[in-house]
């Protein structure tokens, strides 16, 4: 009797490791998804699949399952999932926009060798939203990490659809980016290694911190001068409104 009850708990401890096995593996998450592609095309591929899904009146990514995908990041699923749907009159949190009757553009603003920022926009000039899509690498492959629309998360409005601090560097310092041009460099979500090309116009105003100044002269910028840019954000960078200093 001894030796069958010992079997009988011998085989129910066996029983329970199985258990707490499956259910640690069960908790743990699956390993990301991932494409060999390059991101842009990453981006450009899903962003087309989603158009298309919500355009037509037979099929909707939600429900068909293209939120979900797994060349998303959990959080981002997440993310999509919690927002509202698009139903005709709000911002859609993919597109970034309040239509799905869209041409999309794209702009590489922000690259390093495991992280990418894809900038994706609406041909049609009179559509002002705006999506940054981030992109992670992961086991050669990349998969999109976190989807931003601008001006505001979701639909909040703002002034301008680029407000940044960071510093003024001229492009020829690096040998990736215009010589001819002007870049903000700047720290976005605690990483830093942003940057952005700014386009200078006669409205463009340079201002000191009492906010006084004059139209900007950008032959007499400085580099690593400490500044904050408001404008907006184009397909071929920011369009300055205003630059601060300090």
């Amino acid at each position: 009797m001894k030796k069958q009850k010992s079997i009988i708990l011998v085989g129910g401890l066996v029983l329970l490791a199985i258990l707490i096995a499956v259910a640690v593996s069960m908790k743990e998450p699956a390993e990301q998804v991932v494409s060999t592609d390059a991101p842009v095309d990453v981006v450009v591929d899903f962003y087309r699949q989603w158009i298309e899904e919500l355009k037509s009146p037979d099929t909707d990514p939600y429900a068909s399952g293209l939120s979900k995908s797994l060349l998303l990041s959990p959080e981002l699923r997440k993310k999509i999932k919690s927002a509202k749907g698009y139903s005709g009159d709000e911002l859609d949190p993919v597109l970034c926009q309040t239509t799905p009757d869209i041409e999309i553009a794209t702009r590489r603003v922000y690259e390093q060798e495991d992280e990418v920022q894809i900038l994706v926009t609406a041909r049609d000039k009179t559509l002002t939203g705006q999506a940054t899509v981030t992109l992670r690498k992961y086991n050669e492959g990349w998969y999109m990490d976190d989807i931003k629309c601008s001006p505001g998360e979701f639909g909040e409005d703002r002034e301008f659809t680029f407000e940044q601090e960071g510093f003024l560097l001229k492009g020829s310092t690096l040998e990736t980016l215009d010589p001819e041009l002007w870049y903000l460099i700047f720290e976005e979500d605690g990483q830093p290694g942003h940057y952005a090309p700014l386009m200078f116009s006669a409205e463009s105003k340079c201002l000191n911190k009492k906010g006084k100044g004059d139209v900007c002269v950008p032959d007499q910028f400085t580099d690593v001068t400490k500044i904050s840019v408001q404008g907006q954000m184009t397909e071929s960078g920011v369009e300055v409104v205003n630059i601060i200093e300090g």
